[in-house]
């Protein structure tokens, strides 16, 4: 069902990541005010640079809608490790772990 109305796409060109940057800037700075809107009209932070990034369109209307990155495995900590200790015993953090992050859906 969700493959008949909705196409995901990975966010690998400079055109799919300016959509997904979009996408979370609509949702994290407009709609919810959790972030600072700027001139560019993109949300970013310093953890782009080591995810993997994706944006959801629907099939129906053409409109971008979602998006999510997935924050790989380095030699910092995953950004959930700011708010939260991790305990290792539990979660083996290192290279086996990533963190799904900046999931958002457009409130239309």
């Amino acid at each position: 069902m969700f493959d008949e109305r909705y196409e995901v796409f990975l966010a690998d060109t400079e055109t799919g990541r300016r959509i997904h940057h979009q996408i979370r800037y609509q949702v994290y700075c407009l709609e919810e005010g959790f972030e600072e809107g700027n001139d560019i009209f993109e949300e970013r932070d310093e953890w782009d640079d080591r995810s993997v990034h994706f944006t959801v369109r629907s099939k129906q209307t053409g409109d971008w809608f979602a998006a999510m990155r997935l924050v790989l495995p380095g030699p910092d900590r995953l950004p959930i490790e700011q708010v939260c200790e991790i305990d290792p015993a539990t979660v083996p953090i290192g290279e086996s772990i990533a963190e799904i992050s900046r999931l958002c859906i457009v409130d239309k």
